[in-house]
């Protein structure tokens, strides 16, 4: 059997970058996600292919680290490849390097699966994945963190709505405008080193998120954003 990797160029386009130059973190989530789809789709489990069973793929944690920062319009090489399933959980690796082969960043996820009608977490056992899985990883002693938060004092807070714009195929925001949301309150312009998301309640068109930014040192920046008082997602970012 094959090994499940998949590994495609992609050119970094002047919508990705913010102000600075700097590739936005959501451009960045963007660019796994499209690899993800692409490769599940390949493998016989991709969105088409769930939901004939009745399944949403849902990705409840995602963290990445820029190993150099990168500015320049230019082209890319994105790879991804899974891991083998725990009892409830499908990791998924991920890599942007340069095209002469330096790596750019690297980042890994969670995906679990949810039942379409009840939109509850189910095992999704007869998930099954047509390939041989890589041993590559960069996380070798990777443990799925909790984030936790600090009894900080709120630094700024907003809200923000759900737009029609934000939401994906599962009907709810997609995981990556999260990113873009804490990205215009971001309170400097200084390179984002890593990002650590948690999604723990799934946000849905005319929602109002309500964000709360708290600062543990001069380059972690914590948030948290909520509906109706539950708790939606928690993220932290460090900068450069």
């Amino acid at each position: 059997m094959a090994i499940m990797e998949l590994e495609k160029e992609f050119f970094i386009h002047t919508s990705m970058v913010g102000k600075n130059d700097y590739i936005r973190p959501a451009a960045i989530l963007d660019l796994f996600q499209d690899m993800a789809s692409l490769h599940a789709n390949e493998l016989g489990v991709g969105f088409d292919d769930i939901v004939k069973k009745n399944y949403y793929w849902i990705v409840s944690s995602i963290e990445f680290e820029q190993l150099k920062q990168f500015k320049s319009i230019s082209y890319v090489k994105v790879k991804t490849w899974p891991k083998e399933k725990n009892r409830l959980e499908f990791i998924r690796e991920f890599t942007i390097s340069d095209l002469d082969g330096n790596l750019l960043v690297k980042g890994i996820s969670t995906w679990v699966v949810i039942d379409k009608t009840t939109r509850r977490l189910t095992r999704g056992d007869d998930i099954i994945f047509n390939g041989e899985y890589s041993e590559e990883t960069n996380y070798p002693n990777y443990r799925r963190r909790k984030i936790s938060l600090l009894n900080n004092e709120v630094i700024k807070e907003w809200d923000y709505k759900v737009l029609a714009t934000d939401l994906d195929h599962n009907g709810h925001m997609n995981n990556a405008k999260y990113a873009d949301v804490i990205y215009n309150g971001l309170t400097d312009d200084r390179c984002v080193k890593t990002v650590h998301i948690s999604f723990l309640h799934e946000a849905l068109l005319n929602d109002n998120i309500h964000v709360k930014y708290y600062k543990n040192d001069e380059n972690t920046n914590y948030y948290v954003g909520s509906i109706n008082d539950e708790v939606c997602f928690e993220l932290v970012v460090e900068v450069y």
